[in-house]
């Protein structure tokens, strides 16, 4: 858009003015020639009717009309006059005469009375002009045309608009002029900056007779001068600082090439301490597998009590040498950011009491009370790794457990429910730390004296291995202590996108009004069972255990006394519950698997007595029971006992280069299946599986020669036989990258060296619970096994060995399949997502409360593909859950007679 020049601007700004005052001043001049001619004619009305009304009055008292016809017609010659009418008193027409060569324009009318007068006598002139005692006769109205009167306004408007057309004529020549004046040299000045734009500095401008410009001129002028000058000097000062740029950058270009040889040289070591780490996390896994796995077999053989305490102690030995491998492994693998976080939707109880099960044994050996507390049930479920969660969680709750003498380690979840962090604490009675300590504790190999490390043992990597994967999870961690007093470890946890638990067609209400009452140390007030049970509809009162005998603890449903041996030793409980609380079902939990069984001669038998940590899981089953009064003993071995597999038609071929891992693993299998075949290198196992059909291989990663990620991808594209077969791979390689190419080249799953039986059976169980075995015959065996869609000794771990509580259990779920499959049907067909991952959610809860492997694995995936958001992956996994329910209700009739 262009923009108007100073010129036309000067001539617009002068000349508005005047046509403001313009028509401001003919406005004023014809509205008031207007009025003044409009009053002229209303008196020129008036006038004429006063001076007709007299002379009609004796034509009007006589009738006398053809006088008063005379008369009008006579009036109306040579005026304006449009009508004369006269009127009577009582108003009718007595007569009227119009002017029919008058034009009618903006007519006006006026009346005036007509009076007889009558002859007065009297001194004063007002007396003889007096009208109130004369007689009015009628009235006289008189109707005028405005038509000269408009002729004469249209005259002044001509006149007025010829007077302003010549003063605004005269302004726009003078400001035409004036704006000449101004903008002329102004634009001759614009041209002289665009020469000085141009870079042409010798200008004049010239001189002109106004001061101001005159001066604007000179100024220009001198200013082009300088700039001219200004540049010269700065060109020859850039001539200068281009050459010694030039010998910079010829400098820089040197430094870069060396800089990108060093580049490539810490790329390159980079590259090769990923291979180191693989390397020596296989190195030192594999003879450590050896020596674990060993022990492992060893110590459930018959030993002598001697031989038993070593077989313990190269155990303890071993686990904290791997250990102490992993923190190394670990914060080198942090370093050199080759860690990936798994994320994923977890139960951060399950987490903190699969630790408190890991080592309550290390605590209970020092006397030392463990125990966590997380009363809010909305807190359970966050999205993060779990492995990287208990990793931590173990680093500090096994120093606290190391550093504490006496009292009590404790683990407290704490949910701010505005914020979206979760916190955890870890807390003990410990030594404490000095505040100097506290500031460089997270820092690697860092104790806070050389006693340390004599007394308890260590390297200083712990703290700063959970440090550094806080940070991955994208928390903090920090410390509250003073020494003497205890520490206080804790740090936060993005809760992500949780996914809330939801069993109440289980859960809720199954203790509706049962009244509990619990017993407990000072130090245990906060019982993780206590919100659990009251969420489930029952009362609970929490008393402490000094109050046995105080306080009356008859009336209650269900006694719960969790509390050291020791106190139960002091207040001689077991003589009180004989005697007084025989009817009464009582719960007793205690820390000391040590604890010598009460007297057998005392009537005990309403008395259940666990004496290991017990999960909230477990604890659970065991009040479900109790509040069915099936009060049998429960096994006191421990719970997490491994599930034995036994398939004597399966056959296996190990692959190793390493002959104590091939024994291990042999010897590990012998036990589940006799048909195992051995491989010493790749070559070898290919030839195995070129003439022989395996249900799964057990495959080494690193091997010399053949690869482990090699030998797979031979057998599953150049063998006929096997290329749908299991493959499990072996290896001490912890890197991302190496699981990655496993993955790619058909590697169904991995198993971490060193190996235990508990790995390896729930690996195999995975296995055996998926349809990925090889052969038509084997898959229909699965499917149509009573076994794999119901798992029953798990069904019996989970209710605590009550199988009516099992059996009701699996009745729901039968009675609510149909349901289940309406609502994830609908949701599906919907497109509604959320709705799809509430159900799913749902339908694994049900499932793994009921002990259905296939189907709660098969709701996981379908959750946890709704979560990712990958249509396809949810298609498929939809497909799968569906397949999964159509078992269960073909199998209905087998399932309620179980």
């Amino acid at each position: 858009m262009n923009k108007p020049s100073i010129h036309l601007e000067t001539i617009i700004l002068g000349l508005i003015p005047v046509l403001i005052a313009c028509l401001t001043f003919g406005y004023y001049f014809i509205q008031t020639h207007f009025e003044e001619s409009d009053i002229q004619l209303q008196m020129r009305a008036e006038t004429t009717a006063k001076m007709l009304a007299p002379a009609t009055e004796y034509g009007v008292v006589s009738g006398n009309t053809e006088f008063l016809s005379d008369l009008l017609e006579e009036a109306l010659k040579g005026n304006d006059l449009i009508s004369i009418t006269i009127v009577d008193i009582e108003d009718n027409t007595v007569i009227s005469r119009i002017n029919h060569a008058v034009v009618v324009v903006d007519p006006i009318s006026y009346k005036h009375p007509i009076f007889l007068k009558g002859i007065n006598i009297s001194d004063t002139v007002d007396d003889i002009f007096d009208t109130n005692n004369d007689e009015q006769l009628g009235w006289i109205f008189v109707r005028m045309s405005g038509f000269e009167n408009a002729a004469k306004k249209s005259n002044v408007i001509a006149r007025i608009v010829i007077f302003l057309i010549a003063v605004i004529t005269i302004s726009l020549a003078l400001l035409i002029s004036l704006s000449r004046r101004l903008s002329n040299p102004i634009v001759k000045m614009t041209k002289a900056i665009e020469k000085i734009s141009n870079n042409k500095y010798d200008i004049e401008v010239g001189r002109y007779s106004n001061r101001d410009l005159d001066y604007l001129a000179n100024g220009i002028s001198s200013m082009a001068r300088s700039i001219g000058s200004l540049i010269t000097n700065q060109q020859r000062e850039i001539e200068a600082a281009t050459n010694e740029l030039t010998d910079s950058i010829n400098k820089i270009e040197i430094q870069n090439r060396e800089l990108e040889t060093e580049r490539l040289k810490a790329v390159k070591a980079n590259e090769v301490k990923g291979e180191f780490l693989a390397n020596m996390s296989h190195e030192l896994r594999t003879p450590l597998n050896g020596i674990t796995g060993f022990c492992d077999v060893l110590a459930n053989t018959q030993l002598s009590f001697e031989q038993q305490e070593a077989m313990a102690a190269i155990q303890v030995s071993s686990r904290t040498l791997m250990q102490i491998i992993n923190d190394i492994l670990d914060f080198s693998k942090i370093d050199a950011g080759m860690l990936d976080i798994d994320q994923q939707t977890i139960d951060i109880n399950e987490c903190i009491e699969e630790v408190m099960v890991l080592l309550s044994p290390y605590a209970h050996n020092k006397s030392i009370n463990l125990y966590y507390s997380n009363t809010d049930i909305s807190s359970r479920f966050i999205r993060s790794d779990r492995l990287r969660i208990k990793q931590i969680l173990t680093n500090l709750v096994n120093n606290a457990i190391k550093f504490t003498e006496n009292g009590y380690v404790k683990v407290n979840i704490v949910n701010n429910k505005n914020s979206n962090n979760l916190l955890i604490e870890v807390v003990d009675t410990g030594i404490g730390l000095s505040y100097d300590f506290q500031r460089k504790m997270f820092n690697e190999f860092t104790q806070e004296d050389c006693s340390i490390t004599r007394n308890y043992g260590g390297t200083g990597l712990g703290l700063a291995v959970s440090k550094k994967l806080i940070d991955l999870l994208g928390g903090e961690i920090g410390v509250n202590s003073s020494p003497g007093h205890g520490t206080r470890f804790w740090f936060t946890l993005p809760k992500g996108v949780v996914v809330d638990a939801d069993n109440k067609n289980l859960d809720a209400n199954i203790y509706f009004d049962r009244e509990v009452l619990f017993l407990h140390d000072k130090v245990n007030g906060d019982d993780v069972l206590i919100a659990p049970i009251e969420e489930r509809g029952a009362c609970v009162v929490v008393r402490s255990i000094d109050s046995f005998y105080t306080e009356d603890p008859t009336g209650f449903d269900l006694i719960v006394v969790r509390s050291s041996s020791t106190e139960i030793e002091r207040l001689d409980l077991a003589q009180y519950i004989s005697e007084f609380l025989a009817h009464i079902p009582v719960l007793i939990i205690t820390d000391n698997p040590d604890f010598i069984d009460f007297d057998n001669r005392l009537d005990l038998s309403n008395v259940t007595l666990r004496k290991e940590y017990v999960t909230l899981a477990a604890g659970l089953t065991l009040i479900s029971r109790l509040f069915d009064k099936d009060f049998v003993e429960p096994s006191t071995h421990n719970e997490v006992a491994t599930t034995q597999l036994e398939r004597s038609d399966l056959r296996i071929l190990v692959v190793d280069d390493n002959q104590i891992n091939r024994k291990l693993l042999t010897s590990l299998l012998q036990k589940r299946t006799k048909s195992i075949d051995e491989a010493t290198d790749g070559n070898q196992a290919v030839e195995l599986c070129q003439n022989n059909s395996y249900d799964i291989i057990f495959m080494d990663i690193h091997m010399p020669g053949i690869s482990g990620i090699e030998t797979t991808e031979k057998i599953k594209n150049d063998n006929i036989i096997n290329s749908e077969t299991t493959i499990i791979g072996l290896t001490a390689d912890t890197l991302p990258e190496t699981e990655q190419l496993c993955r790619e080249a058909g590697i169904t799953d991995m198993l971490l060296k060193p190996i235990n039986e508990e790995m390896l059976i729930s690996t195999l169980n995975s296995c055996l619970n998926s349809t990925d075995l090889v052969g038509a015959d084997t898959v229909t065996a699965i499917d149509n096994s009573l076994d794999s869609i119901y798992d029953n000794e798990q069904a019996k771990k989970k209710t605590g060995g009550n199988e009516k509580l099992a059996q009701e259990l699996v009745a729901m779920l039968i009675d609510e399949i149909d349901e289940h499959e309406n609502v994830l049907s609908e949701a599906y067909a919907s497109n509604r997502l959320d709705n799809l991952r509430v159900a799913s959610h749902k339908l694994n809860g049900s499932a793994s409360y009921c002990s259905m492997p296939r189907l709660e694995k098969a709701a996981s995936e379908l959750e946890q593909a709704v979560v990712d958001g990958q249509p396809e992956l949810i298609k498929q996994t939809y497909y799968c859950v569906l397949e999964r329910i159509e078992e269960i209700k073909s199998n209905r009739n087998r399932l309620f007679s179980l």
